[in-house]
């Protein structure tokens, strides 16, 4: 079945101190999410994996255009109409 809403990109680098308070938001408003982790490491993947969102992690720093491009193949091939 296709997705029928579009994909909340959220690329994320340096400081996630606000990304609990952004995520929220985004469930609240019912939107699919997904975090591009950019080089933040791998305990920040676990924990988001844990919390129950889905993580796409770089590996290393790639830059937000990289992890924006990674987001947006990521919401091609799972069927999103498009992504914010």
């Amino acid at each position: 079945m296709a997705e029928t809403l579009p994909l909340a990109v959220v690329p994320v680098f340096g400081n996630a101190s606000r990304l609990h308070e952004v995520l929220q938001s985004l469930q609240e408003i019912g939107l699919p999410t997904l975090v591009v982790n950019d080089g933040n490491g791998e305990s920040l993947t676990r924990s988001l994996e844990h919390a129950g969102y889905a993580v796409l992690d770089m590996g290393t720093n790639s830059g937000v255009g990289a992890a924006t491009r990674a987001g947006l193949e990521f919401a091609d091939a799972h069927g999103y109409p498009g992504v914010l």
